[in-house]
């Protein structure tokens, strides 16, 4: 992937996912930390560098949690199936009603380091998998390789249920990628930014001239989203846009 991409996926995913640094359920009920990442089967997650948080106890607080903590901590947040709709976090309803999350459970966490590494070490499976299905996938515009690492982030690398967006991208036709990018359990603002990057590569992709493949453009509008604003003007040429500007990262817990 082109570096523009690597320096934003980590800022672009926590907007999305949030940055939880224990262990929590995610919409599918798998036990998931970090920025979304997924550490279920539980062999994902034995490795992590959980340190136990204060209130595992003075005795322990900020020391490395060990294999047999993490493993019931683990079963603990999977036996909970109601953290799947209830959330990381604790929450009041509007009628004063009380939702536990995760955190009501949680005794360990990672540190920032911890969730930086956990993060870069998926992106570069993801990115490998996603290459070695996609032909001259190193070479798409910038914002098509993020798109479809959006899309691989929240569903997985695994296009066979989707075989008209994988036809799609295999014939690098990003407008109709744009079209099938739909997820169907994911929030809004995925949606909408999958949406926006790969309208924005078939700009790209249709002029070299004006645009560069490196650059990731978005979160600029180099083709309006449906029902935003009106497209440019017929025949127009296109302005060189500018390179997305540095995102600041979610801060952690």
């Amino acid at each position: 992937m082109y570096p523009s991409v690597r320096s934003h996926a980590s800022s672009f995913n926590a907007k999305l996912e949030g940055q939880i640094p224990y262990m929590y359920l995610d919409v599918k009920g798998l036990v998931t930390t970090g920025i979304g990442n997924l550490i279920d089967p539980i062999d994902s997650a034995l490795d992590l560098p959980f340190k136990y948080l204060p209130k595992a106890g003075p005795a322990l607080s900020g020391k490395p949690a060990s294999k047999d903590d993490i493993t019931r901590e683990w079963h603990m947040i999977k036996q909970h199936k109601e953290l799947a709709a209830a959330g990381a976090r604790s929450h009041k309803k509007k009628d004063g009603t009380i939702i536990h999350g995760a955190d009501t459970y949680a005794t360990m966490a990672l540190d920032d380091a911890g969730i930086s590494a956990l993060f870069d070490k998926s992106l570069d499976k993801m990115n490998a998998a996603l290459a070695a299905a996609f032909h001259d996938f190193e070479r798409w515009p910038a914002d098509a390789q993020l798109g479809l690492l959006s899309m691989a982030w929240a569903q997985g690398p695994n296009f066979h249920k989707w075989p008209h967006f994988r036809d799609a991208c295999l014939q690098q036709d990003f407008a109709s990628a744009a079209e099938q990018s739909h997820i169907s359990n994911a929030n809004a603002d995925r949606n909408n930014a999958n949406l926006q990057l790969f309208l924005n590569a078939s700009v790209v992709a249709a002029d070299n001239t004006s645009y560069n493949r490196a650059i990731l453009y978005y979160p600029q509008a180099l083709v309006p989203l449906p029902g935003v604003s009106k497209p440019p003007t017929a025949g127009a040429k296109p302005k060189t846009a500018k390179p997305a500007a540095a995102a600041k990262p979610v801060s952690s817990w």
